[in-house]
């Protein structure tokens, strides 16, 4: 079948030393292909930033170095050597440019759509090892979402409430982004790092909210926020379904706790093993009905908020401390639960 070869707008290079040839149909044989892409580049830039590229430029035949590409050590094209990429030429073209010109890889803070916008660079540059680019884009994604409890609150306080009935044309940049998009990225890339705030974060979503895709985007809630489902894989529903329930076992655990246990030894009132019975119950109830049973128990871990339902002040001090003990528990069990069988 005859191919149709055309040379790329930027990528080819009056004085490159070496031709690139990928299929422009993403995913189809290149035998079969009608049309291709061609990029001239230079070996020199395509092997400083690769092993596997300077295995294909020493070796006669390079399928050891990357299952697919086909090199002829006799076959050239316009007086340079050839290479068939197996990869598409989207692929292709998207790890050149960042190649060539560092500046054209635009990470944006808490973008929802950058795991799926660099998902396809970030295959093609893991399987030519390109590893300071993909480590760069890694960083970017991690450092969207907090890996500890402290670095959850520290991230969460800065959520202000926003008024019932707010839609807004776009995902506020103060929230978290979409959390399954970076799940698939976590599990396609190993960084196991952000699943505890991740899957925290899709719990805390609402399964009627689809995340708006199509252009122009629906408005977004944010108060009711969404989430990729139909992207989220039969396992990781189970393990959200997993996750919901340790969550509510450390909560029904502070419900069923002995008061007196949380009866400090300096209690000036009578009636506090009492009042502390009731907000055990009360708090609990709260929590298990909230989506977010962290940020509820946040509440509690102020001594004063606790002296409102009349507690002394010493006994708000020991119960705040249990709220605050519960709240480590309760991401411990979120980590736990993700991290089990996470590969």
């Amino acid at each position: 079948m005859p191919v149709e070869r055309q040379h790329h707008p930027s990528l080819w290079i009056s004085d490159g030393n070496i031709v690139l040839s990928a299929n422009k149909n993403s995913g189809t044989e290149h035998e079969s292909s009608k049309s291709e892409v061609l990029f001239r580049v230079h070996k020199g830039v395509l092997a400083r930033h690769s092993q596997v590229f300077a295995g294909m430029f020493t070796l006669p035949e390079v399928s050891e170095f990357a299952p697919g590409v086909r090199k002829n050590a006799n076959e050239m094209y316009e007086g340079v050597p050839f290479i068939v990429m197996p990869d598409s030429a989207d692929e292709i073209e998207a790890m050149l440019h960042v190649l060539y010109d560092p500046l054209y890889l635009k990470l944006e803070r808490r973008d929802s759509d950058l795991p799926v916008s660099v998902t396809p660079l970030m295959t093609v540059v893991r399987k030519y090892q390109l590893d300071a680019i993909g480590a760069h884009i890694a960083k970017h994604v991690k450092d969207d979402w907090p890996t500890t409890l402290d670095e959850w609150d520290e991230v969460d306080a800065q959520t202000q409430p926003y008024p019932a009935n707010t839609f807004l044309q776009a995902w506020p940049l103060t929230l978290l982004p979409e959390p399954v998009a970076a799940l698939r990225f976590s599990r396609l890339f190993d960084m196991k790092a952000i699943l505890s705030a991740v899957f925290y974060d899709l719990s805390r979503c609402w399964y009627s909210e689809n995340w708006p895709e199509k252009e122009p985007k629906s408005p977004f809630n944010p108060n009711r926020k969404g989430a990729r489902w139909n992207l989220l894989s039969a396992q990781d529903f189970l393990r959200l379904g997993q996750l919901k329930e340790a969550v509510a076992k450390c909560i029904v655990s502070l419900a069923e706790e002995n008061p007196s246990r949380l009866l400090s030894g300096n209690c000036t009132y009578s009636t506090d093993e009492e009042r502390i019975k009731i907000a055990q119950e009360e708090i609990s109830t709260e929590a298990l009905a909230s989506r977010d049973a962290l940020r509820v128990l946040r509440r509690y871990t102020n001594e004063d908020t606790l002296k409102t339902r009349g507690l002394c002040r010493s006994c708000a001090q020991t119960f705040a401390t249990k709220i605050r003990t519960l709240r480590v528990v309760v991401w411990g069990a979120v980590s736990s639960t993700v991290y089990k069988n996470s590969s």
